[in-house]
């Protein structure tokens, strides 16, 4: 299965992609995930969720 980019995650949570793209870097810099730059994308569908972990919306 392949990972979702930043746009397809901000449009199935309906929230941005500037709001999506902060808590993924948070993320990162917890080593919860990580993913890597691509050359058409800011970031690519090289997105791996390294640690289970709860999603939640408040």
């Amino acid at each position: 299965k392949i990972p979702p980019t930043v746009r397809e995650i901000a449009k199935y949570l309906g929230l941005s992609t500037r709001t999506v793209t902060s808590h993924l870097k948070k993320l990162r810099e917890l080593g919860i995930i990580t993913f890597r730059i691509g050359k058409k994308r800011r970031v690519s569908r090289g997105l791996k969720i390294t640690t289970n972990v709860l999603l939640y919306r408040q």
